[in-house]
């Protein structure tokens, strides 16, 4: 599976769910959209949407109007009709358009030295309850994450996160470091993936999320985390005096109740305050940070520049 996420920080919706005497972090909401890798078999062959169809696509002939032509031939043929499954029809080339309003060639945005703009950032605003920069302004921040940084090494270069920066506009990136499913706890090496990505975006101007990916297995607090509380010291103690990062804690706490994921977030960000006293700290909530009414009703102990993670999913 392949993920992207756009990020929108703002907080209006959750402050009509927090109190202000809470002054809990402004909204985190992730919209997730996840591509598939179809397993479909093609018409009149064994192979499947993995695109080894007609021989990679080189055979493709006319459009039988199958999702997998549309996957893996749109490319060698300049069109694709497939409108099977409610899928929309369409993929590339000369039969597929633009919805009526939105511009086939948009003009780039470039958000290069975004951070020189706006600084280290806090809580501010009515309540404590939006994002702000260093002269209090509300900030919003846009942006995509990695998927997990121990299986798609080659797709993350200071070179792709240029593009994005310059012409999609992106202000934010994530460096998704999974711990569990071959990530960090087996393999200590993806921390200088993490530290290279935080590097590029310094360089480039942007936020970025040292995201200390929980998801399997669900509980922080699982031995599988054990070097969770080290690894947050280090990366405290090494981006401290840094504008431009955040630490996002554990990502997607699940099977769990909000009082077990509460008591790691409580040891985790003690840590780090200990040693950095104002960066910006985001929670997961319960069921893959869906539940942020749990810490609206209970926060965390020492809530200061503390956000709270809502993921939405669509479909």
């Amino acid at each position: 599976r392949s993920l992207q996420f756009l990020y929108f920080i703002g907080h209006s919706w959750l402050k009509q769910m927090i109190s202000r005497q809470t002054r809990l972090a402004a909204w985190l909401l992730l919209v997730a959209v996840a591509t598939e890798a179809q397993s479909t078999t093609c018409p009149g062959s064994s192979s499947n949407c993995a695109c080894g169809w007609t021989n990679n696509g080189a055979n493709c002939g006319n459009d039988d109007g199958s999702e997998c032509f549309c996957r893996c031939c749109c490319s060698y043929t300049g069109s694709c009709n497939w409108q099977n499954g409610g899928g929309g029809g369409g993929g590339s080339g000369s039969s597929c358009s633009m919805p009526t309003g939105v511009p086939s060639d948009p003009p780039a945005v470039d958000n290069t030295g975004f951070v020189g703009c706006h600084g280290k950032l806090s809580l501010g605003g009515p309540g404590g309850l939006q994002l702000v920069d260093e002269n209090g302004e509300a900030v919003r921040l846009m942006g995509m994450s990695s998927h997990g940084l121990q299986w798609f090494p080659n797709c993350y270069s200071k070179e792709s996160l240029q593009y994005m920066v310059e012409h999609w506009g992106v202000n934010l990136f994530r460096a998704a470091m999974y711990v569990g499913e071959g990530g960090y706890a087996s393999n200590t090496g993806v921390k200088t993936q993490v530290e290279d990505i935080v590097q590029w975006c310094k360089e480039l101007g942007i936020y970025v999320i040292i995201d200390y990916h929980v998801l399997n297995p669900g509980n922080p607090n699982d031995g599988t985390y054990s070097g969770a509380e080290s690894f947050w010291k280090e990366m405290a103690t090494k981006y401290k005096d840094e504008k431009h990062v955040l630490y996002e804690i554990a990502n997607e706490p699940n099977g769990v109740t909000w009082s077990t994921i509460k008591s790691y977030h409580n040891k985790i960000i003690a840590a780090i305050r200990a040693i950095d006293t104002e960066t910006i700290i985001i929670c997961g909530t319960p069921t893959w940070s869906q539940e942020v009414d749990k810490p609206a009703a209970d926060p965390v102990a020492q809530p200061h520049n503390v956000m709270y993670t809502f993921h939405f999913y669509a479909g």
